[in-house]
Formats: C-alpha cells, structure tokens, sequence
C-alpha cells in the first residue's frame, strides 16, 4: 500500500509540475509610463473562475493544485488570486505591474470595445490583489464582473482610482469572448410591467448622458468614465397616474452572456407625471438586452398601520459618533448608526438606519423629525434600500435627542427585459 501511494503521489506532483512550467511559459505584456515615471506592464488578462496571480511562483503554482494536507506537510501557500462575488464561474482579471514607485498604485479600469461600450470595475466586485514584488514594483490584480464578451478585442482603461483622468490603455485580445450565447430579446420603449395592482410602465431608457445635477435635462457624455444612465417609468393603477411612486434604485441589471453591475445610485426623481432614477455605474454593453431590477417606493400616501413614532433617539455630541437600538416598530429591531458629528460648529450629520431583520420587499422612509425642544429638523435623503436608509439631519447646537416618525411600507421590485439606447441629442 505505501508502495502504490508513493507512486501515486509521485505521479500527481508529476503531472502538477508539467502544468506549472507550461503556465508558466509567457511573455511580457505591453508597457506604457506614465506621466509621474511609473512604468505600467499589462502581465496578463483571464478570464474564467480561477484567477491566479501570473508571476506565481514554483511553490505557490504546486500548492494550488495539491490538497489543503499536503500544502500544510510541505508548508507552502497557494498564489494570490482575486476572487468575484456576482461571477464565481466566469469572470474577467486584469494583471498589472507597476515600477518605479514607492507604494502600490490604486487604479479603476474601464473595459470596451470598438463600438464604444464601457463597463468598470466596481470596487465591490470582489478581492482585488496587491503584491509587493520589490521596494519600488507591485503586481495588482483587478476583478471585473462585466465586459462585452462578444467582442474579439478588448480596449483596458486605467484610471486613478479617485480621479476622471486616462493613464493608460492597452488593446487585447477577448480571452473569454461568447459568440454562442443567443442575446435575451426585448420590445420597443414602451415596455409595461404589472405588479399586483399597479403598472410600470418604462418609457426610456439612455445611456452616454451626462450628470442631472441641477435641471435634469439631457445632455450626452461622451468620456465613458463619466457617463451616466437613465431610466424612466409611469406609474399606473386602472389607467390613472400614480405620482407618489419613486424609482427609489436600481438594484441590479444582468444581461445574456453573464453581465452583471447595479446603478449605484439612489438618485431619482418624480417630474412631470415620471419618475426617472439617474445612475452613474458604466452599464453593460448597449447593444444587448438587458434584465433591470428596479425598486419602486412611495413617498407619501402612507397608512396608518405603515407609521411608526420613535421616540427620544440621542444623537451624537460634537466630535462624536453614536450606535443605538430600539423596539420601536412592534417586534423588530431599530438601528441607528449616527456618523462622526462635525467638532467645527456644522450641525449637519448622517446616520444610517436599519430594520433587522433586514427585508428586502420592504422601505424604511423618514417622515418627520423634531428635536427636544419641539423644533423640527430638516433631513435630507442620500441612500438606502432593503429596510434601509441614510439621512442627513441638520440640528440645532442644544439638540440632545430627536423624535422621527417612520413608515416602513412594502417596495415594489419590478424586472424588465430593455434594450438601451446611445443619447443622441436633437439634431445630431
């Protein structure tokens, strides 16, 4: 028996070492230095479910392929690879080294095509990787969920992590490129969805737009880092507007070849018998259909079993931060998560608050909010969804506890099957 396991072994770590020195075979990728010095090499692009780092050594390549036991007998460690939370099976990696600098650069990447379709890597993507290779070298990994995967090149963006300028781009060839995929089908706008008693109807949806700040008027974008998208609807019950119907987020949009992304955004509005949600995450390549999931909400018309009064709520004093809880919506639990206060004299702080158990049908909205003196206290919505929400509460500099008024109503998540389309402004 020790003889044949011996065999065994010697024939695993065999065929394990032959799979290792084929990989291992490459060349280096394309360079580009950048303004500040640094030198930018494209190692390498993957694409699939295991995403290993490219410069892994002998040993880390041998403990990737043995078993757990025999890593910990031989003392060696696996490479370090990026993992993607919404593409477990088949997601993109981008590789990059980085020379001539004292600390690991931090960068965004847009991912393309010829015909102009832009996607991002999103930070909450997944596990990115970032080595040290020298004092003044790093390897970075990057996880990407979506990319137009029918495209046979793909054009790699780099761009500051925090900043709108270009570094770098790098022209490579699609290494998970889908041509068998059919693509989902979708009906000319207007497309309506029932739900229970309402429906929605989407009558647009615009990508390559620029930011709604201040008039909400359209206007095209054309740096793909900057674009946004937008989305409308009308809200109908038997034929009669609804327009207390909010496109409170849209949560998640999916296509055929196994894209996904989120809007990344709670930026909505309801204007002229619409409600529209304006997102600033890069959408999925345009020239495919689309699953969007949208969360429609209410912003009045409450009953009075969906209000819930909280009363004498401590806020955080100057400088401070404050976490607390209360029974106060029947059996379930209310978090408040108050943010730093501002030390400076600004009376304006943000608290994040939460339903637990968290339900996802479900939308926690501030209603009212008054202070321990009577006086009432403006908030400003910023975010949330999934019984959760984030305000912003100007107080007066006595205020030493606030009492809210909630309603905590059910959403409606409505799917549609769209295809977007490029803003082209009149005339163009």
């Amino acid at each position: 028996m020790k003889k044949r396991a011996a065999i065994i072994l010697a024939i695993i770590v065999g065929v394990a070492i032959l799979v290792i020195l084929i990989a291992a075979r490459r060349t280096h990728g394309p360079q580009q230095v950048l303004a500040d010095g640094t030198r930018l090499t494209l190692v390498a692009v993957k694409a699939g479910g295991r995403n290993e780092s490219p410069l892994a050594t002998f040993r880390e390549r041998l403990a990737a392929r043995l078993p757990a036991s025999w890593n910990q007998r031989f003392k060696i460690q696996p490479p370090p690879a990026t993992t993607c939370e919404y593409s477990t099976s088949n997601y993109l990696s981008v590789w990059l080294t980085a020379e001539n600098c004292s600390s690991a650069p931090k960068f965004r990447l847009l991912i393309g095509d010829e015909r102009d379709n832009f996607t991002i890597n999103a930070e909450h993507h997944g596990r990115s990787v970032s080595v040290s290779l020298s004092s003044n070298a790093w390897l970075m990994g990057l996880p990407v969920a979506a990319w137009p995967r029918r495209a046979e090149t793909i054009r790699i963006q780099v761009y500051p992590e925090h900043d709108y300028k270009l570094l770098a781009e790098f022209r490579v060839k699609n290494p998970g490129r889908d041509l068998k995929t059919p693509p989902w089908t979708a009906s000319a706008w207007p497309i309506t969805v029932r739900d229970g008693d309402l429906d929605f109807t989407l009558t647009s949806l615009w990508v390559g737009l620029g930011s709604s700040y201040r008039d909400w008027k359209l206007r095209a974008q054309k740096d793909p880092i900057q674009r946004w998208s937008r989305a409308s609807f009308r809200v109908t019950r038997q034929g009669e507007a609804q327009t207390n119907w909010n496109a409170h987020h849209v949560r998640e949009i999916r296509d055929a070849t196994g894209n996904w992304s989120d809007g990344n955004g709670f930026n909505s509005i309801i204007l002229d018998g619409e409600t529209m949600n304006h997102f600033s995450r890069p959408p999925l390549p345009a020239d495919e259909a689309w699953r969007m999931t949208v969360e429609f909400s209410r912003l009045s018309g409450f009953s009075t079993e969906e209000l819930h009064a909280v009363s004498r709520v401590a806020v955080p004093g100057p400088g401070r931060s404050l976490r607390t809880a209360t029974n106060s919506l029947g059996p379930d639990r209310l978090e408040f998560a108050w943010e730093t206060r501002p030390a400076d004299g600004t009376n304006a702080v943000g608290v994040w608050i939460t339903v637990q158990p968290i339900r996802n049908d479900h939308k926690l909205t501030l209603v009212r909010a008054t202070d321990n003196r009577g006086r009432d206290v403006p908030f400003r919505n910023s975010g949330g969804g999934g019984s959760v929400t984030r305000e912003e509460l100007t107080f007066a500099e006595d205020a030493a506890w606030v009492d809210c008024v909630f309603a905590f109503h059910r959403s409606r998540v409505v799917a549609f099957q769209v295809k977007p389309e490029f803003y082209q402004p009149a005339g163009n």
